[in-house]
Parts: C-alpha cells; sequence; structure tokens
C-alpha cells in the first residue's frame, strides 16, 4: 500500500507547484505585455525603386513611437528573409542571402532612448549604384525585461519588422509553372476526424524582378460551358523569383466531369490561366 500511496502524495505536490507556477507566470506575461506595449512603430514596408548603375534614390524613413508614461530604449538589427512556397516568412542572418540588401543599405540610428509620449524618425538610405532587386527587414525591438525575484516566470519581448524592398520599375511578371486536382484522400490531414473536399493545387512562380500581388478566380465550368461555380483567390505576394503553391478546397457538386479554369492577375498587361479535368464520382 505504501507504494501506492507515495507516488499519489507526490503527484498531488507536483500539481499544486503548477498551479502556483501558472500564476506567477500569467502574471509576469502581464508585466511584460504593459511594459512593451507603449512601443509602436509607423510604416512596416519600405519601397525604393533603384536604377541600374545609377544614384541611389532618395532615403526614406520610419518612426518609432512611445505612447506609455516611462522612457524607454529600442535596438535596431537587420536580417534576411523570404517566405516558404506556403506564403509563412522565414529568417536569416544579415547577408547571408543571395537577395540581401544588407550591403547597400545605411540605417541611423540604431539604438535609440525615447522620452514618454514622444517619437523619433529612423532613416535608412541606400548606396549608389544599387540595381539589382533585394530586400531586408529591419528588427525593432525593446530589451527583455528583468527576470522575475519570484521564481519561475514568461518573458518576452516585443519585435516589429519593417520590410525594405528595392526594385527596379520594370514590368510585373507571373506564370503558373504547374497545376492539378488533389484528392480528398491525399488533401486530408491524417488527423482529420471528418472527410475532406477534393483541392486545386497550382504552383505559382514570379520570374519578374519586382514584388507581385496576385489576385485572381476559380470558375468550375460544365461541359456544356456554363458555371457551375466560382471561387475567389484573395490577394497573395510573391518575391522575385519566388514561388508560391495555393492549395483550394473545391465545392461539393453534383457527379459528372467539370473543368476547372483558373485565372490569375499579378498587375501586368496579361492574366495567366491554366485549365485542369476533374471528374467528381
Amino acid at each position: 500500500m505504501t507504494s501506492i500511496q507515495r507516488p499519489s502524495r507526490t503527484t498531488t505536490r507536483w500539481v499544486r507547484l503548477g498551479a502556483r507556477t501558472a500564476v506567477v507566470a500569467a502574471a509576469s506575461l502581464l508585466l511584460a505585455a504593459r511594459a512593451t506595449a507603449q512601443l509602436s512603430v509607423e510604416d512596416l514596408e519600405l519601397r525604393f525603386v533603384s536604377v541600374p548603375g545609377g544614384k541611389a534614390p532618395a532615403a526614406q524613413t520610419f518612426r518609432i513611437n512611445n505612447t506609455g508614461d516611462q522612457p524607454l530604449q529600442a535596438t535596431i538589427s537587420i536580417a534576411d528573409w523570404d517566405r516558404a512556397e506556403s506564403g509563412q516568412n522565414r529568417y536569416f542572418t544579415a547577408g547571408s542571402q543571395a537577395s540581401s540588401c544588407t550591403a547597400h543599405m545605411g540605417v541611423f540610428p540604431m539604438v535609440l532612448r525615447l522620452e514618454p509620449h514622444s517619437s523619433e524618425d529612423v532613416r535608412v538610405a541606400l548606396k549608389d549604384g544599387v540595381g539589382a532587386a533585394c530586400h531586408s527587414i529591419l528588427f525593432v525591438e525593446t530589451p527583455p525585461p528583468p527576470p522575475s525575484a519570484r521564481g519561475a516566470s514568461i518573458t518576452y519581448r516585443l519585435r516589429y519588422g519593417v520590410k525594405v524592398y528595392v526594385e527596379p520599375n520594370s514590368p510585373f511578371a507571373g506564370e503558373i509553372v504547374e497545376s492539378g486536382v488533389v484528392a480528398a484522400s491525399v488533401a486530408a490531414s491524417p488527423t482529420a476526424h471528418a472527410p475532406r473536399a477534393d483541392s486545386l493545387e497550382i504552383l505559382y512562380r514570379n520570374p519578374g524582378s519586382r514584388q507581385s500581388l496576385t489576385t485572381g478566380e476559380i470558375q468550375i465550368r460544365r461541359p456544356d460551358d456554363s458555371v457551375a461555380a466560382r471561387i475567389p483567390v484573395g490577394e497573395f505576394p510573391v518575391l522575385p523569383g519566388a514561388t508560391r503553391r495555393l492549395r483550394l478546397p473545391l465545392p461539393t457538386l453534383a457527379t459528372g466531369r467539370y473543368v476547372i479554369l483558373a485565372l490569375l492577375e499579378f498587375g501586368g498587361d496579361d492574366v495567366v490561366a491554366t485549365q485542369v479535368e476533374w471528374q467528381v464520382p
């Protein structure tokens, strides 16, 4: 009996300790939120138009605000970034990517002290001769709060990202690399409890030198060319030379043969399209 009771008592103590720790962590998280919520940043994207081999475009600024009642310090660091095919941002060490603007960019100041209810502009300037497209990101963050003297706690730092784009004034471009219907059995997650619909998968590529903002529509047509359904494609950005994989759930339709027509507009003079046959059992 003793061997059974001891684990029971130990478990009870662990649960109580966990509850107390959770309360302390929640309090620390609330304090951290109050301390960092006073920082805000305006203009989270800066776009420069470059001229190959020419003079650098005019410098631009973004503004950092201290909306709180206490002074705060903010630091700025440079990093590289891109997007995965899913559209998720990925971050890298400054200067490590071929598309980095780090070597062509100057930022001042990179450490700021802001008095309560004050603002300061940060200047971003490019060097002469920047011609190729590049992009980087400037992280603006506050120092971490001091560790709690009460034991276990959760702390975090508020960090803003200001994306910097340098692009020539060239035409937008876009193309559909491949497309096809993904069957419901393949599209469904292994943990899904309900059956999923078939999906249309499109691999889109931006072969140009400027970021494209692409949107469009999916039309599902019957054999007589009448439209059975329309699916809007929300706007999505694609960096120069990058690809984006879209997976769009298809609606439930009557048994039969359909043709799926995807029309995408990327800001150029043309519309890119793809056509896929779809058999609904």
